[in-house]
């Protein structure tokens, strides 16, 4: 007996494979897109954090700024906030850096909660190819279509299996990669407070 293809195991599986299918690319994309944003020298670019922490040092609080502007990403948002209001009282600079650490770090984890959602979604579907399967299988049983001829049965079988794998297998690297980015997003946000702060106390020294 000649073994299935892979293409033909997912023609098998059917109409709710387009849908599984479409979930993996952007599951692919999330991923390949974080591994990149996420990278400590993208949020973190150390030259530059030394730069702007040298500006303020000198009290060239408007180049810092300016600095800030020029050279966006998640640290350098947090930090402009904060420079522009240099000479605030110490609990308006606090308040600034948290407010624009939130926001950031927001910004940064709203792409990963669609990966928890492709996890959610992708079993489910496969879970409705697995009825719509069975609904098949025993549709050829109940007008005795099937009798004589078994790869009518397997058929309605064939897609069943087909779609719930599909769905385990994209739904389960989707809850797994969800987990990681969010668990380094954290660490993230930990290590900008750190920073922000180290920058609130030279601020405030300089009132």
């Amino acid at each position: 007996m000649a073994e299935m293809t892979l293409w033909g195991t997912l023609i098998a599986g059917g109409i709710v494979m387009i849908p599984i299918f479409a979930l993996s690319i952007i599951e692919l994309t999330l991923v390949i897109y974080h591994f990149f944003a996420l990278r400590e020298k993208s949020v973190f670019p150390s030259d530059l954090v030394a730069t702007i922490s040298k500006l303020v040092e000198e009290e060239n609080f408007k180049e810092a700024a300016q600095t800030c502007e020029r050279n966006s990403a998640y640290i350098t948002n947090i930090l402009k906030l904060g420079i522009e209001k240099a000479g605030a009282p110490y609990v308006i600079l606090k308040e600034a850096f948290l407010d624009a650490g939130i926001r950031e770090t927001a910004r940064l984890k709203s792409g990963i909660v669609y990966l928890s959602m492709i996890a959610v979604l992708s079993p489910m579907l496969g879970l409705l190819g697995t009825v719509l399967g069975m609904m098949q299988a025993f549709g050829s049983i109940a007008y005795e279509s099937a009798i004589g001829k078994p790869e009518l049965l397997a058929g309605g079988i064939a897609k069943a299996l087909v779609t719930t794998a599909a769905g385990l297998f994209v739904g389960i690297p989707s809850m797994g990669f969800y987990y990681y980015f969010r668990a380094k997003s954290q660490s993230i946000a930990v290590k900008s407070q750190e920073i922000s702060s180290m920058f609130l106390l030279k601020l405030a020294i300089r009132r």
